[in-house]
């Protein structure tokens, strides 16, 4: 992370010293942040200098009013190099009505600060793979803006293909929109449907012989009993 881009801007820029996991370095960045506003990076995304300086100067004109400015992305992998860009919406509540789910991605999203929900949510997702979607729904409040910055600021470039647990990170989210339900209208049956879709698609990927899923029993034997 090149920390002098922050140097005279008022950025606060904090490293965890060891690796906690990923909702355990979520949680403690959140934890020490104390700036109005909260930017989670992963080591490997790199900041676009110029588009950050122009991104900034827009944030800060509009500190008191945005409640989270949405990021574009510029995506290398081995076969192609694109720009994803984010449909334009108002509302979160209309956010979660559709077929995406926002903060999936880390770093896409500056969220203004607000710790009212953190302690319950530490508590109930100390181990989860998207804490951090709980964490910046829960900080938007009524009344707060959702910019949506039309440029590439972040440049993701994969380096190495990890390997997750796919009944982790499904379950991880349904309990997250299990708890966002509490608060917004999310279609949680529908996502489950999708996300019972995935597992089916890994589970004859693997059949097939196109891909080494490791845990593939699990997952066979969870969506044939639809357990959720």
């Amino acid at each position: 992370m090149n920390e002098k881009l922050f140097k005279g801007t008022g950025v606060i820029y904090y490293a965890n010293e060891k690796n906690l996991g990923f909702a355990g370095n979520v949680l403690k960045c959140y934890r020490l942040a104390s700036g109005k506003f909260i930017w989670l990076l992963p080591d490997n995304d790199d900041i676009l200098t110029d588009e950050f300086v122009k991104m900034f100067k827009c944030l800060s004109v509009n500190r008191d009013s945005i409640g989270a400015i949405f990021l574009q992305y510029r995506w290398q992998d081995l076969f192609l190099e694109q720009t994803i860009l984010y449909p334009q919406i108002t509302c979160i509540n209309d956010f979660f009505k559709k077929d995406i789910v926002p903060f999936v991605l880390l770093s896409n999203a500056i969220v203004r600060r607000n710790m009212d929900n953190y302690d319950i949510i530490e508590e109930k997702f100390s181990n989860n793979d998207f804490v951090q979607i709980a964490l910046h729904s829960m900080a938007i409040k009524d009344g707060e803006q959702l910019y949506f910055y039309p440029n590439p600021v972040i440049y993701y470039h994969v380096e190495y293909v990890g390997r997750f647990n796919p009944v982790k990170v499904f379950d991880s989210m349904h309990a997250v929109l299990e708890y966002l339900s509490l608060y917004y209208t999310v279609d949680i049956a529908k996502r489950d449907y999708f996300e019972y879709l995935e597992k089916q698609k890994a589970i004859l990927s693997h059949d097939l012989g196109i891909i080494k899923v490791y845990e593939v029993e699990e997952i066979r034997e969870r969506t044939n009993g639809n357990d959720w």
